[in-house]
């Protein structure tokens, strides 16, 4: 199972650049609150997009200096935009994989877990702003491993809104 997604992952990474229509490159202004709290949290994503279809990568990395560990979270994901005109979106992560670091770290340091998000993307000439609604681990199946991050980072909580901001180039 663990082959044929990292497979279906490499895929796209490999075929989808070719054939989409747009790239957006943006960051969780979201993450800014965390600064503000003892979880500290930075995130971004890469997509390309066909037409009703968006496929990203997504990379944050949390941290927490008082108990001294830090996490780095990547994973695949994909978006449809059922009215492609109007912005929304639904997605679903294909694959998300974290891993701890640092000495307050749990035993276990590897965590597959998975996300669901509904959003709206308000595209402009060169930018888009995002607004979107993530909700960690819908069929709870790492809650053991997820109720300690979400103690510390809000996002890895049962539901957090987004803000993603960022560039966006059409017509690839």
């Amino acid at each position: 199972m663990k082959r044929w997604l990292l497979t279906l992952f490499l895929s796209l990474l490999i075929i989808f650049p070719v054939f989409s229509s747009s790239l957006s490159i943006g960051v969780d202004l979201g993450a800014l609150d965390s600064f503000f709290l003892d979880g500290k949290r930075v995130g971004g994503t890469i997509g390309f997009r066909y037409g009703k279809i968006r496929a990203s990568l997504d990379l944050q990395y949390a941290f927490d200096l008082e108990r001294e560990y830090s996490l780095l979270d990547v994973g695949t994901s994909i978006d449809v935009y059922p009215f492609s005109s109007l912005g929304l979106f639904f997605g679903v992560d294909l694959l998300r994989y974290g891993r701890f670091f640092g000495a307050g770290s749990p035993v276990e340091r590897n965590i597959f877990f998975s996300s669901i998000r509904i959003g709206w993307t308000f595209s402009f000439p060169y930018f888009y702003i995002e607004p979107r609604l993530v909700i960690t681990d819908p069929a709870r199946l790492s809650q053991d491993s997820l109720s300690s991050l979400s103690e510390s980072f809000l996002y890895y909580g049962n539901y957090y809104f987004a803000l993603m901001i960022g560039i966006q180039i059409d017509g690839l």
